[in-house]
């Protein structure tokens, strides 16, 4: 009844809470602003919004906002509502209206909701003392600026969509839909035969009728069964194909998304959202034939009802519509109760991983309790959520047994005294319970179609949040096929939170000349791991510009640049496959052998091929668990020059070898590196002692920068790291 006045949205993950509290209260002030917009604005993490990128996010949209911690009386008495509040230390909700008494609250996990003043306060206030209790908000106030917006369009995915994926099997769908009115007809024979063979078999004593009557009987069954056979083989068929496409369309949007989308989601959350396309299939490919086939089957037995005994049709009718009314009354808590499900199982699958991922150090470090209990703790709060599930189907299912017991009593005693009465015969009442046993199961159906369209409804929710998202290769137009350009970074600045004053990366100017090798070190933590990842177009500038020749990276397209960059990262993955396909990553289609052959010898991974059973061809688990850390980055190091790129970035690329390989391997690099572009970031200096210049970072900031001769001569901060390395290995110059 607040929807008109009181605009609400619901959130879709857990940590969406704030954006949705954002859309609130634009629609509120007239302006209509997608929940992926606000998202794209905020700057969020794993673990949650803060408020203050919270109201930097409204800000952008031209709203003026004010966050305070502030008291109850002066939130009452002074504040512009609506406002959003800190809520339970975890959350955030929106406050509409606030009197004395009643406070009235839009809660993007629940909806709106009139609370005591009581209760508003124990949610909000969590400074408490004798004297004074105040709690966060923040107000929020529209600007000209914000008036003057245009409302954004909704491009969101709706159920439409999804007929392209059922479009290729248009024929097959025909089929199941003739199957279904065939089979509706066949049933739709049964009720007549009933009352034939007990007023004109049984009654006039006619076997040869009744062997006739059963007869034609049991060819109807063998012919539904069959029809059953053909369609669930059908189904079985066309919905495999289905769900294939939609995960694969899935997965091809999810590895255009930019790398921060999966630093910022947990493992399990992306795992639910390839368990949606699941429960979208089954309503597209069963849910709706049968909705379409059970409605059929209501109108032509309802009709037949009708023409039986008008009475008892109306008496059905009546008894459906307060059936159908009891269920719904409950769906939205049943929402409320999916939607916590979701997150919850998300986090139990992330937790999961972890711990599998982590086995490790969990034994090292003696914490194998800790980790059992935190999942137990995680299982008794699914528990309760199942609890309360289960509560809520015993709830609607003893309302809806009820309403029917209550249904067929009073069917039953009008049948009764109309048999009585001689105003039905034996055959028609027969017939009429054939019917009205024909009626319940696609009544129960309906009900359950609605539930199935709320699944579908909130998966759909869920995946559009994925699907609005750009791609990283938005906007970007240009096919980089020059090579040996200058890499040129203008006034480069980043942050990972978006926040001006958290810049991990400040005002960095730098040339990094082609055919030349540059490299970067620093103290950790000074940002040098980012600025490969920005030069990767893995990360965007915050603020500045990268320049690859006369072109800015923001607009040439990343597989173009990509294709001319090797890379060997601190956390490189190597995957479940044979040692071949990890080194021929790039190009696993058509191996070039020989470059297989060198790139292991250039990268010493030919050393333990040896030992392997199967040498090349030896599958290794996942991430390498079985190879040392050295083995682990000979391979990812051979797959980078196998790829024989012209921009080559080392990221601590040897830290892991001992050092006569670490020897032998850089003598092998310095000579392939002839004629490229490289970068190297290292802490061990002896291996940038060749690099035509060298770059100190620290604070997010450059500086300075020279050749290896230049920097020990000028005796600044790449000095002291020389120093300081030296007495860490004890060697004496």
């Amino acid at each position: 009844m607040f929807k008109k006045k009181f605009p609400f949205y619901r959130q879709i993950e857990r940590m969406d809470c704030g954006a949705a509290c954002i859309r609130m209260i634009a629609k509120y002030y007239g302006k209509e602003i997608s929940l992926t917009s606000i998202k794209n604005r905020c700057s969020l993490e794993q673990k949650g919004l803060s408020l203050l990128s919270l109201s930097s996010a409204a800000e952008s949209f031209g709203l003026k906002t004010l966050g305070i911690k502030i008291d109850l009386d002066i939130f009452i008495n002074r504040v512009c509502l609506p406002a959003i509040v800190h809520w339970k230390e975890d959350h955030y909700v929106v406050v509409y209206k606030i009197n004395k008494k009643n406070v009235l609250v839009a809660d993007p996990a629940f909806g709106l909701i009139k609370y005591s003043l009581a209760e508003f306060i124990n949610g909000w206030l969590i400074k408490k003392s004798e004297q004074n209790e105040t709690g966060i908000a923040l107000i929020i106030e529209p600007t000209e600026e914000f008036l003057k917006r245009e409302n954004e369009t909704s491009n969101e995915q709706k159920f439409s969509h999804l007929f392209d994926y059922i479009a290729p099997y248009k024929f097959h769908f025909i089929n199941l839909l003739v199957g279904l009115v065939i089979g509706s007809f066949l049933q739709l024979c049964l009720p007549f035969i009933t009352q034939n063979i007990i007023d004109k078999g049984i009654n006039t004593r006619d076997i040869s009728l009744i062997h006739i009557l059963l007869v034609a009987q049991l060819a109807i069954f063998i012919g539904k069964t069959f029809l059953d056979f053909l369609q669930s083989w059908v189904i079985l068929h066309v919905s495999a194909r289905i769900n294939i496409s939609m995960i694969s369309d899935f997965l091809i949007k999810l590895m255009k998304l930019p790398s921060p989308f999966f630093k910022n989601r947990k493992i399990g959350d992306i795992l639910q959202r390839i368990g949606d396309h699941k429960r979208i299939e089954l309503f597209v490919t069963n849910n709706s034939l049968y909705f379409i086939y059970n409605f059929f089957n209501i109108l032509i037995f309802g009709s037949i009802l009708m023409y039986y005994n008008s009475l008892i049709f109306l008496i059905f009718l009546l008894s459906s519509v307060i059936y159908l009314t009891w269920i719904l009354l409950l769906l939205k808590r049943r929402k409320i109760i999916d939607k916590k499900r979701f997150e919850n199982s998300s986090t139990n699958n992330s937790n999961l991983i972890q711990i599998i991922s982590g086995i490790d150090e969990i034994k090292l470090n003696n914490c194998e309790q800790v980790y059992r209990w935190a999942w137990e703790k995680l299982q008794a709060k699914l528990f309760n959520i199942n609890l309360k599930g289960l509560a809520l189907n015993q709830i609607q299912s003893s309302g809806a047994l009820f309403i029917s017991q209550i249904r067929n009593l009073i069917i039953t005693y009008i049948i009764a005294i109309s048999v009585v009465e001689g105003k039905m015969t034996l055959g028609v009442m027969l017939a009429v319970m054939t019917i009205l046993g024909y009626l319940n199961s696609p009544l129960d159906f309906m009900i359950n179609f609605t539930r199935s369209l709320q699944d579908a409804q909130i998966s759909l929710e869920r995946l559009n949040e994925i699907n609005m998202l750009e791609t990283e290769e938005a906007g970007r137009v240009i096919k980089n096929k020059m090579v040996y350009e200058d890499i040129n970074l203008k006034s480069i600045c980043f942050s990972y939170n978006n926040n001006d004053y958290e810049y991990i990366l400040n005002g960095i100017n730098l040339n990094i000349p082609s055919n030349k090798i540059t490299a970067i070190t620093g103290a950790s933590g000074c940002g040098k791991t980012t600025l490969i990842k920005l030069l990767l177009g893995l990360l965007v500038p915050t603020k500045g510009h990268i320049y690859i020749g006369a072109n800015d990276l923001r607009t040439i397209e990343l597989r173009e640049w990509r294709q001319q960059c090797g890379a060997v990262m601190q956390d490189g993955f190597i995957f479940s496959d044979t040692v071949l396909r990890n080194i021929a990553l790039s190009n696993t289609e058509t191996m070039d052998y020989n470059r297989i052959l060198y790139s292991s010898k250039l990268a010493m991974v030919d050393e333990f091929i040896k030992e392997l059973p199967q040498k090349y061809e030896t599958k290794i688990g996942l991430d390498a668990h079985n190879l040392s850390q050295g083995q682990k980055q000979r391979i990812l190091l051979a797959r980078a020059i196998y790829k024989d790129p012209k921009y080559f970035f080392l990221d601590e690329a040897t830290n892991s070898l001992d050092s006569r390989n670490e020897k032998i391997i850089t003598d092998n690099l310095n000579l392939f590196f002839e004629n490229r572009t490289v970068i190297i970031i290292a802490h061990r200096l002896s291996t940038i002692k060749n690099a035509h210049n060298i770059i100190t970072l620290g604070r997010g900031e450059v500086l300075e920068q020279g050749s290896y001769c230049e920097l020990i001569r000028k005796k600044g901060n790449f000095y002291q790291l020389f120093l300081n390395q030296l007495e860490e290995e004890k060697i004496s110059v």
